[in-house]
């Protein structure tokens, strides 16, 4: 997944005859909107857990973003990973960097079927499906 502002970006990923494939799903976004209330944080937290257990979620896999300096992404994002963190999902982070790298390769390849703001979200779950 990809996280920016208050949104979780997701794609699912299963791996078929060496392929990365896109797994069509009719939730792309889970959003938190409203970081202060404690009601929403809870509901965010269930939405992940639920969308784990129906679509058999064994990993999440978290662009990882600059915690510091000028660039650093906000609090809110943080606080969506951690829900995921603490959904009972393993969770694994991968650098933009690595990611980057791994764009330029044959399996970075994006499918035609994904939004754009879910392309970074397809990388993620292909990268760490794809053993690299």
């Amino acid at each position: 997944m990809d996280i920016k502002s208050k949104t979780a970006n997701l794609v699912l990923v299963s791996r078929d005859d060496d392929v990365n494939v896109h797994v069509k799903s009719t939730t792309k976004k889970l959003e938190l909107n409203d970081d202060r209330d404690t009601g929403a944080l809870v509901t965010l937290k269930a939405a992940i857990e639920a969308f784990a257990l129906k679509h058999n979620v064994e990993e999440f896999v978290i662009k990882s973003r600059q915690s510091s300096g000028q660039m650093a992404a906000s609090g809110v994002t943080f606080k969506i990973e951690t829900l995921f963190q603490l959904s009972g999902t393993s969770v694994e982070f991968v650098s933009p960097q690595t990611l980057l790298k791994f764009s330029k390769t044959n399996e970075g390849g994006v499918p035609s079927s994904l939004a754009k703001y879910q392309e970074e979200a397809f990388r993620a779950a292909a990268w760490r499906i794809s053993g690299k």
